[in-house]
């Protein structure tokens, strides 16, 4: 039986921890900029705003915004009891008179320090924070003297009957390092719910020394956990862990069997993540359920399976699920079998996807595939998937040229492609990653782009 080696940990902070007042007061606006003071302000005024987001989140109440200024914040920031309901609004000009997160960058820097730069946590609790249009950048919760944790950018926590709900808009993770999860770690215990979503979110260039280059996501002891992704773009993330797990981008595993772990990803692009020692060179998971809708997936490596999707079961009595629909994958690889998606005894919904030109140095280098309670077969050609236990071929799969513009860079359809019109309507997404409408022509086409003419 394999347990994975994401261990609970016990975190002790050398911080303030934020308590943030809640009270029936009406939602506040707080300002913080690097040009403020932090000496009995309140933050209340954007004349005269707080130094640091961490004092300006102290000062807040639940319902309150705490709106930043452009400029780089060296900071680590705990937020925790009591419950908060909280939004961090990055990319205000110095006037606070207008926002742009694009030229007014809010950078939360963790300084390569040993601490996530923020940890989220709800023992017993409810809390709901919103980041939106902020960077976060070189946290390191890695010590190869032992100190090692998880999360280097965010470390988001729920215990007993806690609920954390966290969101991320229009940010960046970049250049984070942990042990698991380098730019994001999200576990859930005893029961408790864990939601966390990305919405037009980068995460480039993170590392996780075990599992999880970008992400991590474990759910144990019957908690529920969901991670959603939506338009997201992940990029250069590295995994080094040597072991069956890996997750070049993402980790994820539901780790006393139940089922509780949801996986989402729509519209969103998965190019050069690296598993150097495991499975999963984009995405790792575990005892779960995904669905991936409008995904690309490009130019990712994996050591062992599954250099672009590795999925699989383990113990516990537990089952996995896997529908990808309308996504494309291309010019991946693993060191074994399945240079795009590798599966064991987990079901495959596969409808109108272009898997195609992925390598595998064993064999399978499209797809690789154990049967669902039985023996293990493989098949590189999802048009036949349908013949293998536990696969569905919902239709409109090719593994043919599918005459793109220019791969892997334009993975748009060209004019006389063999996708184009010839994929199913049957549970096909109304538009497509670009955002066009689905379909355009006779019929819906197969992969990630909608052909316009």
């Amino acid at each position: 039986m394999h347990v994975p080696q994401v261990r609970v940990r016990t975190v002790l902070w050398a911080l303030v921890i934020i308590a943030v007042m809640v009270g029936s007061a009406q939602a506040a606006d707080r300002f913080v900029s690097t040009t403020g003071t932090d000496s009995s302000n309140d933050c209340l005024t954007s004349a005269s705003p707080c130094l640091t987001i961490g004092y300006g989140l102290a000062q807040a109440a639940s319902g309150d915004s705490v709106k930043v200024a452009g400029g780089t914040y060296l900071e680590h920031i705990v937020i925790g009891p009591p419950a908060t309901t909280l939004t961090i609004s990055g990319g205000w000009t110095a006037d606070f008179g207008s926002r742009d997160p694009a030229a007014n960058t809010t950078t939360l820097d963790g300084g390569r320090a040993l601490y996530p730069v923020l940890l989220v946590q709800a023992p017993g609790i409810s809390v709901d924070l919103a980041i939106d249009g902020v960077t976060i950048q070189r946290g390191n919760s890695y010590d190869l003297m032992g100190g090692a944790q998880d999360g280097g950018g965010i470390r988001a926590l729920s215990a007993g009957s806690g609920e954390l709900t966290l969101s991320l808009i229009d940010s960046i993770l970049s250049k984070n390092v942990a042990a698991a999860g380098g730019a994001i770690f999200a576990d859930s215990y005893d029961g408790s719910t864990l939601a966390l979503s990305l919405t037009r979110v980068t995460l480039s260039k993170n590392i996780g020394r075990g599992v999880g280059g970008a992400i991590g996501a474990y759910a144990f002891d019957g908690s529920h956990l969901s991670l959603t992704l939506t338009a997201c773009t992940l990029s250069k993330n590295k995994a080094l862990a040597d072991s069956v797990e890996g997750g070049g981008a993402i980790a994820a595993s539901a780790v006393t069997g139940n089922l509780n772990l949801n996986l989402s990803l729509d519209r969103t692009v998965f190019v050069k993540n690296i598993s150097s020692q495991g499975n999963g060179g984009a995405l790792y998971a575990a005892n779960f359920n995904l669905t991936a809708v409008n995904t690309t997936f490009v130019k990712n490596r994996a050591r062992r399976f599954g250099g672009a999707v590795y999925g699989w079961v383990y113990g516990f009595g537990s089952s996995a699920s896997m529908r990808l629909t309308n996504c494309t994958m291309t010019e991946n690889a693993s060191g074994l079998r399945g240079g795009g998606v590798a599966v064991y005894d987990t079901t495959l919904d596969l409808t109108n996807n272009i898997i195609w030109r992925n390598r595998a140095r064993e064999d399978s280098p499209d797809l690789y595939a154990s049967a669902v309670g039985g023996t293990s077969t493989h098949n590189d050609n999802p048009d036949l998937a349908s013949g293998i236990p536990g696969i569905t071929d919902g239709g409109g799969n090719i593994a043919a040229d599918p005459a793109f513009g220019s791969p892997p860079h334009n993975l748009h359809l060209r004019a006389g492609s063999p996708c184009i019109d010839t994929g199913t309507c049957t549970g096909a997404p109304t538009t497509d990653i670009d955002g066009d409408p689905r379909p355009t022509g006779a019929s819906c086409d197969m992969g990630a782009d909608e052909f316009v003419p």
